[in-house]
């Protein structure tokens, strides 16, 4: 993601998650649908990979 898009979002027990855009959000978050058979879930993997 480039800087100054998408959005991060905080959980009530600390944990931190970034999403790419509010797409993404919803279908994680709203709806509770689990994002590893979603083509979203591939770039943030990738993501995270590099970051780590």
């Amino acid at each position: 993601m480039e800087k100054g898009t998408g959005m991060m979002y905080v959980r009530r027990n600390g944990a931190i998650k970034y999403y790419c855009s509010k797409r993404c959000y919803r279908l994680n978050v709203i709806y509770d649908r689990k994002p590893n058979k979603k083509e979203i879930s591939e770039k943030l993997a990738k993501e995270a990979k590099a970051r780590a």
